[in-house]
């Protein structure tokens, strides 16, 4: 009753694509988690455990095709967050009205400069810009997208809602 042992020899390409496929496992995309009860301190950004600003979140979110998953409620923005990576800011519920992103008439809120920067299902109000542009949402040369998003009472010199890098 001896087991005879088989040694297998994969070619080098199946190796190779097994072997990407791992790695493509592992660059799988991560959702940090933003609400009002949060804490940027103590907590990991975890469903269980989120942040309580937009800014902690995306400064986590380092990798691209990351999303920033913001639960019910007033954001008040101490700061403009320009999103200059694959990331997509969007309400848990999928309900504009639920998420305030509020610029406290002191900052625009956010910027958008990545072609694959998101805003989704968010409302961005009370914002207050420069002749640069944008009192809520500032588009800058790289793009990026709001999908079905509110954006209300933004004060500015110039418009609500600016495009920059195009001419018409």
């Amino acid at each position: 009753g001896k087991m005879k042992l088989h040694k297998i020899t994969l070619p080098p390409p199946i190796v190779a694509i097994i072997v990407s496929f791992g790695l493509m496992l592992n660059a799988s995309a991560t959702s940090w988690f933003v609400a009002t009860d949060g804490n940027d301190t103590d907590n990991d950004g975890s469903a269980e455990s989120p942040f309580a600003t937009l800014a902690k979140a995306y400064d986590e979110a380092a990798e691209s095709g990351d999303e920033i998953v913001v639960a019910p409620g007033t954001y008040v923005m101490a700061a403009q967050l320009t999103v200059a990576k694959a990331v997509t800011i969007r309400s848990s519920t999928g309900i504009a009205e639920d998420v305030k992103i509020d610029g406290n008439a002191k900052v625009t809120p956010l910027v958008l400069n990545h072609a694959d920067a998101k805003l989704q299902d968010v409302c961005v109000q009370n914002g207050s810009g420069t002749s640069s542009g944008g009192g809520n949402v500032r588009i800058d040369t790289k793009g990026g997208r709001l999908e079905r998003c509110i954006v209300r009472n933004g004060k500015l010199t110039s418009q609500g809602f600016t495009k920059r890098g195009s001419s018409g």
